[in-house]
């Protein structure tokens, strides 16, 4: 019974119950206000009482939209200044350049190069940027680690040179002159160069900005809107906002309504996000993908923006690929490897696990508590049996930021699957480490057999299309991480048919301390 609950659960790392989660200081969608809905007019009636703003900016058909605000609101043309508080005008906050990154002594892809040094930068450079904000950045705008005025750099307001370290202003529109200060509504856009889901992108921004959230809710996938409130200049605002993604392009659109004047203009606030749509909307698919396959045996789909390096392959029973991610070319944001070992070989999936926990402790570290994993995963039919877990891992030589340890494992008739990654904790670095585990994730849901004697783009295309090799149409099943049918047949172990459920008391954990 014992060898059979070992089997079962052959992923576990932890030195410790896999219920003893660290919850990540990030927000929980989940437990999460629902966003505030709190008008009760038609989209007829709101129609009747606004109008209709359609806009093509930059000449970029990502970026085309159309919105509807309140009669009496304009739209601020590109050289106008306006003073969104009546009663004084604000100053436009003094350009600064952060000092250049000392260069890292280390191994360009030391482990201890995993990016303390740029998260340092990056957090001093996050503060300057609120500070920046509460002053009203109306007149500036955040480039990397230097700050500009808009009147320095209109030349590089195209489309071509928005990216992610570019949150350029797309159009402002400002209401009716009030006593107190004025609402507005601004538009903000980014080109997404790397793979992250509209919702990570958006928790990101959130969390660098330490705004007190009424409510977050995601409408679809490509759509998050929040409310949260925030001061500028002594007053106080209440902003409704969304994050819409299209394309290769991200846009956030924020209306600021005076707390003062808010119960009365709540609910056109509400109305004019929801009437925002955009006229050409798009897939969003921001990396390329590249196919590499195990010879003709496995393959699997990775962003063209990691590294892939894959050793000569002497043996089909055993072989190995490593995804690196790396932004600057000098600190490693991510390491993914991948590692196929013949179901023939005299081993088993507990010697493989214990293998790679000892290559750790090499390296100087430790497998720590477990993490929550929450995502449903959807492998190919190939797999019979699989299980992701993700821990947090100790340096036992020197204090570092909070890393993560991802493992999953997949077992096919041939191969057992074997894949880790590390990377920088949710609570240390979270644009980053969405980035990877979105990435952790295509890459394992990704991999299958390939056919033989079809192409790589073939079998790939084949499969994102539900098409199997016969040309017949095919479901690929949902996986609950962690779950399996009772007595389902993984073919581990040879001497193993039928897998049991744990029995009371026993644990998850492969390695008993």
């Amino acid at each position: 019974m014992s060898r059979l609950i070992i089997v079962f659960f052959v992923i576990g790392l932890c030195a410790g119950l896999a219920s003893s989660y660290v919850e990540a200081q990030i927000v929980d969608l989940d437990k999460m206000s629902k966003i505030p809905r709190h008008s009760k007019m038609s989209v007829e009636d709101y129609k009747k009482i606004s109008n209709e703003f359609t806009e093509t900016p930059h000449g970029d058909k990502f970026l085309e939209y159309s919105i509807r605000l309140p009669e009496g609101w304009q739209k601020l043309g590109e050289n106008e200044e306006l003073s969104l508080i009546d009663v004084k005008k604000d100053s436009v906050p003094a350009a600064t350049t952060e000092a250049p990154a000392k260069p890292v002594e280390d191994d360009p892809y030391g482990i201890m190069s995993l990016r303390g040094q740029k998260l340092e930068e990056d957090r001093v450079n996050a503060a300057r940027k609120i500070e920046l904000q509460n002053k009203n950045l109306d007149n500036g705008i955040y480039i990397g680690k230097e700050y500009s005025s808009v009147a320095n750099i209109k030349d590089q307001q195209k489309v071509e040179n928005l990216n992610t370290s570019l949150l350029g202003p797309v159009a402002k529109y400002a209401g009716p002159s009030d006593l107190l200060a004025r609402s507005r509504l601004e538009i903000f856009a980014i080109q997404l160069t790397h793979g992250i889901t509209t919702k990570n992108w958006f928790l990101n921004y959130i969390l660098g900005r330490y705004y007190t959230l009424m409510g977050m809710e995601q409408i679809n996938p490509n759509r998050i809107e929040a409310e949260y409130v925030l001061i500028e200049d002594s007053i106080s605002y209440v902003v409704r906002t969304a994050a819409i993604s299209n394309g290769p392009r991200m846009v956030l659109i924020s209306y600021f309504v005076p707390e003062a004047n808010w119960e009365k203009e709540k609910e056109m606030q509400q109305m004019a996000i929801d009437s925002f749509y955009f006229l050409d909307p798009e897939e969003t698919i921001v990396d390329d993908k590249e196919i590499y396959g195990f010879l003709d045996l496995v393959k699997f789909a990775y962003p063209m923006s990691w590294r892939l390096t894959a050793p000569n392959v002497y043996s089909i029973e055993n072989m190995s690929a490593k995804l690196i991610s790396s932004t600057d070319g000098k600190t490693l944001d991510g390491e993914i490897d991948l590692n196929l070992i013949s179901t023939e070989l005299d081993t088993t999936l507990m010697k493989e696990v214990e293998t790679l926990r000892l290559k750790l402790k090499e390296r100087g570290f430790e497998i720590g508590k477990a993490l929550p994993v929450s995502e449903t995963y959807a492998f190919d039919k190939a797999i019979t049996f699989s299980r992701v877990e993700a821990y947090e891992i100790k340096n036992t030589g020197r204090d570092f930021i909070n890393y993560e340890y991802w493992l999953a494992i997949m077992v096919e008739d041939r191969y057992y699957y074997i894949v880790t990654m590390l990377t920088p904790g949710r609570s240390a670095d979270f644009y980053t480490w969405a980035r990877n585990t979105e990435t952790f994730s295509g890459v394992i849901q990704s991999m299958m057999p390939q056919v033989a004697g079809e192409t790589l783009d073939a079998a790939f295309m084949k499969t994102m299309m539900g098409i199997d090799a016969s040309g017949t149409s095919i479901k690929r099943g949902k996986v609950d991480n962690g779950k399996l049918e009772e007595k389902k047949k993984v073919g581990i172990d040879a001497s193993v048919e039928e897998i049991s459920d744990p029995g009371e008391g026993e644990t998850d954990s492969t390695f008993a301390e």
